[in-house]
């Protein structure tokens, strides 16, 4: 943890994504020093020291965590050919990152998941979001669990031919007519405000409790909210 009278250090994954790409910009303008993990070279930016590395390459992921105050873990995999393939790149890669953190003495951990975790049955990036969300829980971290449903704004390319349909005046719906989507400022806004201030150093990691959002009028779901007492299950309506 840094001192009190220096800025606050995030280390964070998928900062060059969709979703992360507009976190970073708002952790930076809230004052946070962002170490940021990239696979490919970028250009230099204030505020960010790019870290050269991968979920799967626990020395690179050491550096970018050590001395940390939070780790802010949004990548991961949607496309993938196997169902070995979304459990590498979502439930393996997230326990390296949360074995990172515990080895590097950084408590606060806030991950980005998926509204699809909350029916693993219906798809292998559900299940493996779910199986990466079940190492987060188990985990001694003082934790918060984010799952944002379908995420659409500037740069997006995933929705981007649904929003040209309606441009058009056709929409397709699921048969009960409705859809959760989120924009992907607001998902940066509340990824940054699941960091916390820095707390008093008398605080105690384990008084806090661990939260799981839901950004969906769907919510969580029944077996999640009744998940037990360490996970407080919260919907977020919009």
């Amino acid at each position: 943890m840094t001192a009190p009278d220096q800025p606050r250090v995030l280390a964070m994954t998928g900062a060059t994504g969709f979703v992360g790409g507009a976190t970073l910009q708002r952790a930076v303008a809230a004052g946070w020093q962002v170490r940021a993990l990239t696979r490919r070279p970028q250009q230099p930016r204030d505020g960010v020291t790019w870290i050269d590395g991968a979920l799967d390459r626990p020395d690179s992921l050491a550096a970018m965590i050590a001395g940390a105050d939070a780790v802010l873990h949004i990548a991961g995999v949607v496309n993938v050919p196997t169902r070995a393939a979304f459990e590498a790149g979502n439930a393996i890669a997230t326990a390296n990152v949360v074995a990172a953190a515990r080895d590097a003495g950084v408590a606060r951990f806030v991950h980005v998941s998926s509204l699809a975790a909350r029916e693993p049955a219906l798809s292998n990036y559900g299940w493996s979001k779910e199986r990466a969300e079940a190492v987060v829980m188990e985990s001694a971290l003082d934790w918060t669990i984010i799952r944002p449903p379908a995420v659409f704004g500037p740069g997006d390319t995933d929705m981007l031919d649904l929003f040209r349909m309606v441009g058009r005046g056709i929409a397709l719906l699921p048969p009960p007519g409705r859809m959760s989507a989120i924009y992907v400022d607001e998902l940066a806004q509340g990824g940054r405000a699941s960091q916390p201030p820095r707390p008093p150093r008398s605080r105690q990691a384990d008084a806090r409790p661990r939260r799981l959002y839901c950004a969906s009028r769907l919510g969580c779901g029944r077996r999640d909210a009744a998940a037990g007492g360490a996970v407080a299950a919260r919907a977020r309506h919009r």
